[in-house]
């Protein structure tokens, strides 16, 4: 009887998991963002999209990269294990910053929510300190 149990709790912790992400990603999106998508009928995800489309073709990349130091500096860092874990909302300079770090060769872990990055402190630390040196 009690194997029963545990196994209809993992079963109902999986679904609960799943479902609770599949939803509240949408709650990660700013106020703009989902304004927009009410305006254009559209959903929260593809309005997204399309801001991050828009950016990637009209932002420079000097704003990309103030907008990275902003990023980097205001981020909520945790240990997670070996790694260093920290979040990153915006398409934009989550994508931007990743493409820096693979140019350094520091490679992040990507959450499923995808607004989190894991990354090697030592490595990261070294990046930091290219980062504000080109800066």
């Amino acid at each position: 009887m009690g194997a029963v149990r545990l196994e209809s709790l993992q079963k109902f912790a999986s679904v609960h998991d799943a479902f609770h992400n599949h939803f509240n990603k949408e709650r990660h999106l700013n106020r703009a963002s989902y304004r927009m998508a009410r305006a254009l009928n559209i959903t929260p995800a593809k309005a997204q999209t399309l801001l991050f489309q828009y950016q990637l073709r009209n932002i420079s990349e000097d704003d990309t990269d103030h907008e990275i130091m902003i990023a980097i500096t205001t981020a909520k860092y945790q240990k997670d294990g070996d790694k260093l874990s920290f979040g990153v909302t915006s398409p934009l300079v989550k994508a931007a910053l990743i493409a820096k770090m693979e140019e350094k060769g520091v490679f992040a872990d990507i959450s499923l929510s995808g607004n989190i990055l894991r990354v090697d402190p030592g490595r990261f630390g070294a990046l930091l300190t290219s980062l504000l040196s080109d800066s």
